[in-house]
């Protein structure tokens, strides 16, 4: 699965937040819940999350890196790209395969 990640403004201006966040979002996604917002990405085409979505997204890989400690590097990687979102008060587009 190979997975493009980028941060969008409000006027969907994109940008890459970053070296290596899709790598640690596929990791992320390989211990997601069924029920969480991470498995519902798809890997073959586009999934895009709003501002109310990235809160709870943010709050989603934040559970995940604290209960596992080997993929917090990951977690807090992915975190600063939502953030940025956020910030913005943007989207996150994932572009699947």
């Amino acid at each position: 699965m190979g997975l493009g990640v980028y941060v969008e403004d409000q006027m969907h201006r994109r940008e890459r937040p970053g070296d290596g966040v899709h790598h640690a979002l596929e990791r992320l996604i390989t211990l997601s819940r069924d029920d969480g917002l991470l498995a519902h990405i798809f890997k073959w085409g586009d999934t895009m999350f709003n501002h109310v979505q990235l809160q709870k997204l943010d709050i989603e890989v934040q559970e995940l890196g604290s209960k596992n400690p080997g993929i917090q590097e990951d977690a807090d990687l992915v975190r600063s790209a939502i953030e940025s979102a956020m910030r913005k008060r943007g989207y996150i587009w994932i572009s699947g395969d």
